[in-house]
């Protein structure tokens, strides 16, 4: 069987890692060709490469470009590919135009991202009926799911829930790495993941809860919105006002994640709103505890008590669930972590992904 699997390129995000680990083990039994447009390069490439799987690199010289989208279905047409696969938006649109006209006999596309009918604008509400006209629709998330059928239910039995894809590797040494306070963030610092949020409660921890015996190390692309700026800007002065810098460091991007989760003692990711958040899971998988909001899937993902859910828009609980993990004994530290490993063994790990794409195939 020959499968194309469409995204828009290898930048560093989560949906590339999960669409690179699905590539590479589709490879295993499938003839996998992986299509972007855009130039962009990472490890995922790098990757998928080492792998052996088949790139082809169709350029998209502007926002509009048509030719663009003439030679995408002309290459999917000439090459015969059973199935069509995409991560992310725009790439889905392409993938449903392309099962449209016919130019592959079936297609799956990704839904990556969590929205509330409260607040779905036209536009996107327009974007997500176009899926319509594709063979399934996969979203990651358990809740996300529901929102989507209870907003589109005339796609009820198109939407399935494909569950990210994580493979084991070497546990770390959990004695020494849960019994330090050792926190980390892996996450871009968008207004949404609320890093303003986190440093006003670091600020309470050191001053109000006279707690100074940890440090939390921020990973992930620099703010790009104006908001996330004025936010970033806001936090860094809280830091510099109250001599914190021992306390909370922003490294930029990382390659080495699953070394700097190896070497923590827990996750903090305080969003607003997720998908199933790739960083949580593979800090789970690596037998770590989470400090997590309570928004979406994350009570899904502390249910085996590995963990705790905190308000990520008050300070004073941020800093609470903090301070509880800091105050919790080693030996809990370790039970929690091992019941982040047992959480996603259940429920999370590479073969229920393969699985679910196989029924859709």
């Amino acid at each position: 069987m020959k499968v194309l699997m469409l995204i828009d390129s290898f930048t560093v995000g989560g949906a590339q890692r999960q669409f690179t680990t699905i590539a590479k083990e589709l490879h295993k039994e499938y003839d996998v060709t992986v299509v972007v447009y855009h130039p962009i390069t990472s490890h995922f490439e790098e990757e998928l490469i080492a792998e052996g799987v088949r790139i082809k690199k169709i350029l998209k010289k502007s926002r509009f470009d048509i030719r663009f989208v003439f030679n995408l279905l002309k290459y999917m047409r000439k090459e015969n590919f059973d199935v069509s696969i995409s991560f992310l938006d725009t790439p889905n649109f392409y993938n449903v135009l392309a099962r449209i006209t016919r130019s592959v006999p079936k297609v799956i596309v990704s839904q990556r991202s969590a929205y509330f009918k409260a607040t779905l604008s036209l536009k996107k509400r327009l974007q997500e009926s176009f899926l319509y006209f594709a063979d399934y629709i996969t979203t990651n998330s358990i809740t996300q799911k529901k929102r989507m059928v209870d907003i589109f239910p005339f796609m009820e039995k198109k939407i399935y829930y494909l569950p990210n894809a994580y493979q084991f590797i070497e546990k770390p040494d959990l004695n020494k790495s849960l019994e330090t306070n050792n926190f980390i963030v892996l996450s871009n610092l968008n207004e949404y993941k609320n890093a303003l949020k986190l440093v006003q409660s670091i600020e309470i921890l050191v001053n109000v809860l006279n707690t100074s015996d940890f440090r939390i190390r921020w990973y992930g692309r620099f703010p790009i919105t104006e908001k996330a700026k004025v936010d970033f800007e806001k936090a860094k002065a809280i830091i510099e006002n109250n001599n914190l810098k021992n306390h909370i460091e922003f490294k930029g991007i990382t390659k080495n994640v699953t070394t700097v989760i190896k070497d923590s003692s827990a996750l903090i990711h305080i969003s607003d709103f997720e998908g199933c958040p790739n960083s949580v899971c593979e800090a789970m998988a690596l037998c770590k505890p989470v400090i997590l909001s309570n928004i979406c899937d994350h009570p899904y993902l502390v249910s085996y008590d590995n963990g705790f859910l905190v308000n990520q828009k008050d300070p004073k609980d941020i800093a609470k669930g903090i301070f509880d993990f800091i105050n919790l004994p080693n030996e809990d530290r370790f039970m929690m972590g091992i019941k982040s490993e047992k959480y996603i063994s259940d429920n999370l790990n590479i073969s229920n992904s393969i699985k679910t794409l196989k029924n859709c195939f």
